[in-house]
């Protein structure tokens, strides 16, 4: 695991029903151009690739989880180490912010 200070993130990755909810809540919001910020391990990003966006670019500013999501989901969204600020895009090209 990277350097976040947290403990809850492996429980947080069993938490199924809770990811199930929260995409229900705004999985058809998730279309176009879709920025997850702070992917942690990936726990909600297989949900937002399973809303089939156009394209989804997950930031995370921890490089140990950077690294998990690269390996994860580096063939299907673009990982970007850092916060959103390092996101190399221009004002409004997000369609929704997760």
């Amino acid at each position: 695991m990277g350097s976040y200070a947290g403990g809850e993130l492996p429980l947080f990755l069993e938490a199924h029903r809770f990811h199930l909810y929260y995409v229900d809540l705004f999985g058809e919001c998730i279309v176009g151009n879709v920025l997850e910020v702070g992917g942690g391990q990936g726990a909600i990003t297989r949900h937002l690739l399973e809303c089939k966006p156009q394209r989804l670019t997950v930031c995370e500013p921890d490089a140990g989880f950077a690294a998990i999501l690269r390996d994860r989901f580096g063939e299907v969204a673009e990982i970007v180490p850092g916060r959103p600020d390092d996101v190399p895009a221009e004002a409004g090209s997000f369609d929704a912010i997760v």
